[in-house]
């Protein structure tokens, strides 16, 4: 459903590993879209699936390798792909993070998903961790019917009200 979207959203934590599977989400979701669009152009098709997975001897390639790849067999479908990248718009948000200095994890996530994928993501917003939440969860009622004045309600409210001023 993600990539059916106009804007798609990606929560994860802010872990190393958390962040590394967030990423690996994102490079999935461009290349199914790529996939789709081009399965009936094999030229296309072939250089994806050799760039979505490299060998192990070769290094990490880009999505400009690859575009610059397919613009040598089709300009069109090339200048297709840029535009999908372009186009994509996709908002992080951090859960449970416990310093604002977790911040520079979302940073190295938007450098390699520009480098590698020719995205630019959009920073969501963080929502800090609270102990309120897990009883929340606990006590199987929302945390905005249980605590509607926490600091976590008013967090994830604002992350609401900026990513739909972007969106709409």
């Amino acid at each position: 459903f993600f990539s059916m979207t106009q804007a798609g959203i990606v929560v994860t934590s802010p872990e190393p590993t958390s962040v590394v599977n967030a990423y690996e989400f994102l490079k999935n979701v461009i290349y199914r879209v790529l996939f789709r669009m081009f399965r009936n152009y094999d030229e296309v098709t072939d250089a994806l699936k050799h760039f979505s997975a490299p060998s192990s001897e070769e290094t990490a390639f880009t999505v400009e390798d690859l575009i610059a790849e397919i613009a040598k067999k089709n300009q069109w479908a090339a200048d297709n792909v840029r535009e999908v990248c372009k186009d994509f718009d996709v908002y992080v948000i951090f859960n449970q993070a416990r310093k604002y200095n977790d911040v520079y994890l979302i940073e190295r996530l938007r450098e390699i998903s520009k480098k590698y994928l020719s995205l630019d993501i959009n920073f969501g917003g963080m929502v800090f961790y609270n102990e309120e939440v897990s009883t929340s969860v606990f006590k199987m009622k929302p945390i905005s019917i249980l605590e509607p004045s926490s600091i976590t309600v008013h967090s994830i409210k604002n992350i609401a009200s900026y990513i739909m001023s972007h969106v709409i």
